[in-house]
């Protein structure tokens, strides 16, 4: 069973990178062809275009099924950067969203391990056909009886069809998610050995390799690797080889006890039995290298290292994000997921490149149109309700626009 980002009415909290299949769809209105920038282009769309994209955020977010306190939407094109936000930062204070806050982003923390690991390979400390037993010890891969068949591949593209421990299934994670909250179970460490053995009481979903299952307990895995191998944190790796060359001021990895962010940010909630409850607060540990509470981000930094990643920056070798764009079928609408990323192929041909966030409190979504050069970043402060239905009346107006200031996206 596929683990979805948007998943009909029960909305996954760790199992989060199935962006909505059919607006990612809606991207086809725009059309155009050239090549990925670096570079943030900080021009922005003149104040009629703006008026018409804030007014579809506004609209969907007071549809009757839109239930989140706030919003920020970010569109970069080369003939401009728009961005807007609704509501407010936090029900209490009423202040409102400003672009710039930052948010908790889930899985698409996956995408920053992956360049990790993949950045390790092209320095030759690891291959992608390692097992995880030439770098874990006997005591963790004793957990999985397939550990000695499982590849640092399969960890990274979800074939190694290990247990999970968010559940098998949404059921099951949507009780361990209520558990964890009733329980006040939140705000503590989770070591990731206790994350592995929730995992291990799965058992094996299936043979190693033979089919696709998202997963995040091997991204806890790819966490002990990257510390194996480095003698360093994950958290220290992806800052020394990402969030430094990026410069990306507003992204954080906070350590476990570090419940915080600091302003401007904006806060997340999550419906219990019809009760909004502020969930912004959870310990990193929970889901840990997975995602989770584990990244703090903003759309502008997440816009920046999409493009950058996409663009081989953050590479020695044109090769090595070949290897990245490696997919394998995920059995929905033609979706395909690669190490650590996913594509989402459009009707005229064109496909989306990205990954989506969701955790307590939170859903985020970051994704780049290559043939287009177009990227969205975008967060919405709860995860149950409608999501994103914003996105096609807003790039319908970007569409229109574009075709105003260039011949190439008629």
């Amino acid at each position: 069973m596929q683990r979805s980002f948007l998943r009909g009415a029960h909305m996954s909290i760790f199992s989060d990178t199935t962006l909505l299949v059919s607006m990612l769809l809606a991207v086809v209105l725009i059309s155009g062809c050239s090549s990925i920038g670096s570079n943030e282009n900080k021009i922005s769309f003149p104040s009629e275009t703006s008026l018409l994209l804030q007014k579809q955020l506004d609209t969907a977010s007071v549809d009757q099924s839109a239930i989140y306190p706030g919003s920020i939407l970010r569109i970069q094109t080369l003939a401009g950067i728009w961005e807007g936000t609704t509501g407010v930062a936090n029900v209490v204070n009423r202040d409102a969203v400003v672009p710039a806050a930052k948010f908790r982003a889930g899985s698409i923390l996956k995408p920053f391990i992956a360049t990790v690991v993949l950045q390790l390979m092209e320095e030759k400390k690891l291959s992608l056909d390692d097992r995880l037993t030439d770098f874990l010890p006997h005591s963790t891969t004793r957990k999985f009886n397939d550990s000695a068949s499982i590849t640092l591949k399969m960890l990274l593209n979800h074939t190694s069809g290990i247990g999970d421990w968010t559940g098998s299934n949404s059921e099951e994670e949507k009780e361990l998610y209520e558990a964890i909250f009733r329980d006040n179970q939140q705000i503590r460490p989770w070591p990731v050995e206790e994350l592995l053995e929730m995992a291990a009481s799965q058992g094996q979903y299936f043979d190693a390799g033979s089919q696709w299952q998202y997963n995040n307990t091997g991204y806890n895995l790819l966490g002990l690797v990257i510390e194996k191998v480095t003698g360093q944190s994950w958290r220290d790796n992806i800052r020394q080889r990402v969030l430094a060359p990026l410069d990306l001021k507003n992204t954080f990895l906070p350590e476990s006890g570090h419940l915080t962010m600091s302003q401007p940010f904006i806060s997340g909630y999550s419906d219990f039995s019809g009760e909004f409850t502020d969930t912004t607060e959870v310990d990193p540990s929970l889901a840990g290298a997975a995602g989770g509470h584990a990244l703090v981000t903003n759309t502008e930094d997440l816009s920046i290292f999409i493009r950058a990643l996409l663009d081989g920056v953050l590479f020695r070798n044109q090769e090595t994000l070949s290897k990245m764009l490696s997919f394998v079928d995920m059995g929905e609408a033609g979706s395909a997921y690669g190490l650590g990323i996913q594509t989402f192929p459009l009707p005229n041909g064109g496909y989306a490149i990205g990954h989506g966030g969701m955790t307590a409190g939170y859903r985020s979504v970051v994704f780049h149109l290559p043939k287009e050069d177009i990227t969205v970043a975008s967060v919405l402060s709860a995860h149950q309700g409608a999501g994103f239905d914003f996105l096609l009346p807003t790039l319908k107006i970007v569409k229109e626009h574009l075709k105003t200031v260039s011949k190439k996206y008629d």
